[in-house]
C-alpha cells in the first residue's frame, strides 16, 4: 500500500497542494483520488498531501502507464500514478499530527526559519533581542 502523509488545513489557501478525497475501508483511511493544485472552491476536502509519500514498487508501472496522460505545458507529477493506484484501493493516508511549516512561499520560508531558530537555544535569545530592536525602530521607539 502506498501511503501519503496528509494534514487537514482548516483555513487558508489549499490550492498549492495535492488535495485528497478519502474514505474508510476496513478501518484504514484510503484515497479515492487526489487533485493536484485545485482551483479554489473545487477541492474535494481540506486534507492536503504535502509531499511525504511512502511508495511501494507498484509506483513504477503506475508511472509508466500514466505518462501518456501529460498534456502540453503540464509538468509530469506522480499524481496521475497515485490516482491510478487509488482506483485499485492501493493508496492510504497517514495523518500528520504537528505543525506544518510550508516553505513553498517566500513568507512561509521566512516563518519556518524564524520558528526553527527560536527553538534552538543558541539562537533564541539573540533572535528575540534582534526582533525587539527591529520592532522598536518600526514603531518609532
Amino acid at each position: 500500500l502506498t501511503v501519503l502523509a496528509g494534514q487537514e488545513l482548516p483555513h487558508g489557501d489549499i490550492s498549492r497542494y495535492g488535495v485528497m478525497d478519502v474514505h474508510l475501508d476496513g478501518g484504514l483511511e484510503k484515497v479515492r483520488a487526489m487533485v493536484e493544485k485545485p482551483a479554489p472552491g473545487t477541492e474535494p476536502s481540506r486534507l492536503v498531501a504535502f509531499g511525504r509519500y511512502l511508495y511501494t514498487r507498484e509506483i513504477f508501472p503506475a508511472l509508466k502507464s500514466t505518462r501518456g496522460n501529460i498534456k502540453a505545458g503540464r509538468e509530469f507529477t506522480q499524481t496521475d500514478a497515485i490516482n491510478h493506484l487509488a482506483k485499485q484501493g492501493r493508496v492510504g493516508v497517514c495523518r500528520f499530527v504537528g505543525k506544518l511549516l510550508d516553505v513553498g512561499t517566500k513568507s512561509g520560508y521566512l516563518h519556518a526559519i524564524i520558528e526553527m531558530a527560536l527553538r534552538r537555544p543558541e539562537f533564541h535569545d539573540d533572535l528575540l533581542s534582534f526582533m525587539r530592536e527591529v520592532l522598536a525602530r518600526k514603531n518609532g521607539g
